[in-house]
């Protein structure tokens, strides 16, 4: 059984096992590390972006409704 990215793409052989499991091993985690991130920061961003249109928009808009409406 061979581990390596010639079965993923069939190109880059790499006749050491070890050396491609490590390889393997360390795109798989980093990619892995990568999307947590991604979703982790996605969901960051959309609360700030929450709190930022309650704390400062919502007041704005009560006002611009106000002053709209008489």
């Amino acid at each position: 059984m061979r581990l390596g990215y010639e079965q993923f793409t069939g190109t880059f052989r790499i006749n050491h096992p070890l050396l491609s499991f490590i390889i393997v091993y360390f795109v798989h985690s980093y990619t892995i590390v990568f999307l947590q991130l991604t979703v982790l920061y996605s969901f960051f961003f959309v609360n700030i972006y929450i709190i930022l249109e309650v704390s400062i928009l919502h007041p704005l808009y009560q006002n611009f409704s106000f002053f709209l409406c008489g």
